[in-house]
């Protein structure tokens, strides 16, 4: 999408301009020859304006900061390609379950279990519950789950109370709901030790306690499987 000196914001393609999603006062038409932008998460302009996930805002055609672009195909064999730099690319392949992202895999299965079973289907298979370790990999996650279900990660709760991936990685990006980590108390599931998420963030959640689940999320690294090859979890439904 581009607007010029006459003020005309258009379509690369000349496609008609029917749906809108401007962030505040948006378009200015603050400068000439301009590109669109899309917010790919809450942000605060130096004008105060909040610029919310998705809301559009008009910007020199030059600017480059913090900025990828996304691509489309009209009959291609990719859902998204999203370029976040030249190296490192997210991909959701056609099955929309299976997404790929700077080598690694990353699939949900539904399938409704325990957190502890969910974590040794995904080993079982090679991988492991997937850890999110920044706002691209949530990003990538979110858009896999388009059926915004509830979802097994590998967030667990130690012995100090402290939150951390399977992995050992550092828990530094954060992405849970709102008023969440509550550790909130039932009477058959005292305390809550595991992490779920679905496109609201992330919930802690008694390990056992699968009423809400629906499945999980597994990831493998640097697999080096062709991007066709999905990869079956035990006993799943991919």
């Amino acid at each position: 999408m581009t607007n010029g000196t006459n003020k005309k914001i258009e379509w690369v393609t000349k496609e008609p301009v029917k749906y809108q999603n401007w962030m505040g006062p948006n378009p200015d038409y603050d400068g000439t020859n301009s590109g669109v932008r899309i917010a790919s998460d809450y942000y605060v302009q130096g004008d105060g304006w909040i610029m919310e996930r998705g809301t559009w805002d008009d910007t020199w055609n030059t600017y480059d900061g913090n900025a990828g672009f996304i691509c489309e195909w009209d009959d291609g064999n990719l859902s998204y390609a999203v370029s976040i730099n030249p190296d490192k690319q997210m991909k959701i392949l056609e099955d929309g379950k299976l997404g790929e992202y700077n080598g690694h895999r990353y699939q949900i299965f539904e399938d409704k279990c325990s957190w502890s079973e969910a974590k040794e289907k995904c080993e079982q298979s090679g991988g492991h519950l997937v850890t999110i370790t920044s706002l691209i990999e949530q990003q990538l996650l979110e858009h896999l789950n388009k059926d915004n279900l509830v979802l097994w990660i590998g967030l667990r709760k130690n012995e100090k109370e402290e939150w951390g991936w399977i992995t050992g990685e550092t828990l530094e990006y954060k992405k849970w709901a709102r008023g969440e980590p509550n550790n909130y108390q039932l009477a058959d599931f005292p305390g809550e030790n595991a992490g779920d998420m679905n496109n609201a963030g992330w919930n802690d959640c008694h390990e056992n306690n699968e009423k809400d689940i629906k499945g999980y999320i597994c990831e493998w690294e640097d697999t080096g499987m062709s991007s066709e090859q999905p990869v079956s979890g035990n006993d799943t439904k991919p």
